[in-house]
């Protein structure tokens, strides 16, 4: 399952949110983040909670964050960042950012 994401997100034990826009340059980088973010929730069900944030729509979450760039990953665990990725990446950097956390 990939979600829309709001605070009580953070709260779970392994999950990775995804922020992104919908207009501007930014725009193709996070359409492919979306597609990418989509078949590692489904590969990934059950073990890591991943979703996404559009940094228009939920400026406070992206401010919390200190988000500067798009597309940007954070990576959590136990509610506390432990990775964080900026720009677009192959699936496999994301799996490999992934199984780290399990």
């Amino acid at each position: 399952m990939y979600i829309d994401v709001d605070i009580r997100f953070f709260g779970y034990f392994k999950c990775i949110c995804c922020f992104k826009a919908k207009f501007g340059g930014a725009y193709q980088s996070g359409q492919h983040q979306i597609y990418v973010g989509r078949k590692l929730a489904a590969e990934y069900e059950g073990r890591v909670v991943i979703g996404k944030v559009d940094v228009d729509e939920n400026n406070e979450i992206s401010t919390q964050f200190g988000i500067r760039n798009i597309p940007t990953v954070l990576y959590f665990k136990e509610g506390q960042i432990v990775d964080k990725q900026v720009g677009a990446f192959p699936k496999s950097a994301y799996v490999e950012k992934i199984e780290q956390l399990l």
